[in-house]
């Protein structure tokens, strides 16, 4: 009986690992403890239950995060004021469209009250010069009285103005 031998595949030559630096190591137990620190500040300001030792290992983590102890209480009202503000900002992000659907139909009816302003200016203008008119003709009425006194004058004024006119002219020989 004849066995077949299997190809082994050559092992892969696993590049050397660098050196951990002490500054990676600071980096990873920095982001641990951060990590562990927001999440017993976020229990808290969920409303969630602390215990007491929740409180020793906040304390323990504020000592290696180089923070006062009062930071926790400060750092779980900033959580929540954060979750008011981003919950007032989204709210006004969902509100946008319907601001902006309302600013639409406002431009429209401005510009519709506009040429509406537009319009009512004009006979305003011409209501105006309504008022004025009879003083005007008043003054085309008597200038034409006074330029043509014998057929449009009162008939006593045009009687004295002719005669007046005759005496002037036997007076002075003019024609």
């Amino acid at each position: 009986m004849t066995t077949a031998t299997a190809k082994k595949k050559p092992e892969a030559i696993e590049p050397q690992a660098l050196p951990v630096t002490f500054d990676e190591i600071a980096r990873r137990k920095m982001r641990e403890r951060i990590v562990a620190y927001r999440e017993i500040v976020t229990r808290r300001a969920d409303g969630k239950t602390i215990t007491v030792t929740d409180m020793e290992q906040a304390g323990d983590l504020l000592d290696h995060l180089g923070l006062p102890g009062f930071a926790f209480e400060r750092d779980t009202e900033a959580v929540l004021k954060f979750r008011a503000a981003a919950a007032k900002m989204q709210a006004a992000v969902d509100a946008v469209p319907g601001a902006r659907q309302r600013a639409e139909e406002l431009a429209a009816e401005i510009e519709v009250q506009r040429q509406r302003l537009v319009a009512l200016r004009e006979e305003h203008r011409l209501a105006v010069a309504r008022i004025s008119k009879p003083q005007a003709y008043s003054g085309s009425l008597a200038m034409l009285q006074n330029d043509h006194p014998v057929v449009l004058a009162d008939l006593d004024v045009a009687v004295r103005f002719r005669l007046a006119e005759l005496d002037r002219r036997k007076l002075g020989g003019g024609a």
